[in-house]
Formats: C-alpha cells, sequence, structure tokens
C-alpha cells in the first residue's frame, strides 16, 4: 500500500522519474516548507510583526524598504517593496496594488511579512506616509 505524500515528498518523486525541473521541484519544497494555512495571518499579526522589524534602525544588509502611494494621503493603493542585497548593489522593486488601502490588507501584509522574513533583510524601513501617484 502506497500512503499519501506531502508536497516535499512529490517534489522528490517528480525530479528523480524527470518529471520535473529542478526549479519546480523547489517550489514544491518551498510549499511543504510553508503551507498556505501556515502563512496567512491575521492583519494585526502582521502589522504588529511589520512594526517590531521598522523599530530596529538600521543594521546592516540586505535592506528592505517600504513605500505606500495612494491618489489621496488617507488611502494607499499601492505599496512597493524594494530589496538592496549590499551597499552599492542594485536595487531590486516589487509593486503590490489594491482597490482599497494596502495597508489595511491582510493579504498584502502578510506577504510583506514573509518577503522580509525570507530575503534575511537585516533591515527594514518604511518612507512615512502616504506618497501621491
Amino acid at each position: 500500500m502506497r500512503l499519501p505524500l506531502n508536497c516535499a515528498g512529490i517534489a522528490a518523486l517528480k525530479q528523480a522519474e524527470g518529471e520535473i525541473t529542478a526549479g519546480q521541484a523547489l517550489a514544491l519544497y518551498s510549499l511543504a516548507e510553508y503551507p498556505f494555512d501556515e502563512t496567512t495571518m491575521h492583519l494585526d499579526k502582521a502589522k504588529k510583526r511589520l512594526s517590531k522589524q521598522l523599530t530596529k534602525g538600521f543594521e546592516g544588509y540586505p535592506s528592505v524598504s517600504l513605500a505606500y502611494f495612494g491618489e489621496t494621503a488617507d488611502k494607499a493603493t499601492d505599496v512597493v517593496v524594494t530589496f538592496v542585497l549590499e551597499e552599492g548593489a542594485a536595487a531590486q522593486e516589487q509593486k503590490f496594488s489594491a482597490t482599497e488601502d494596502v495597508r489595511q490588507d491582510e493579504t498584502i501584509q502578510s506577504v510583506l511579512v514573509k518577503i522580509i522574513e525570507r530575503s534575511g533583510a537585516k533591515t527594514v524601513t518604511e518612507v512615512p506616509g502616504v506618497s501621491l501617484k
């Protein structure tokens, strides 16, 4: 009798059989390490974790910076995450958008926390307020 496999087991089996690439296997391993149920969190928890990172100040590289943008100063519809690996390195940017305020969007705030954790950022900064588009 064959037991059901988790994502990591499936990835190892499929890669060994040549059915998927190493990159696809890595993606499945990531799912095994961070299953969806564990990556989602409540908005308050995500905000608290972000706030804790923001209060640490500069602790070196890699660094992540968050900048919020919107049509008005009261509603941020975009957030731009900027990642810098080391001093003098080119910045990498990722933009997330929503129709409502991204600061109140549980999914986006949870993603920001996971980006910071998985990137190994030592420094996290935030541009104050909402910049107008």
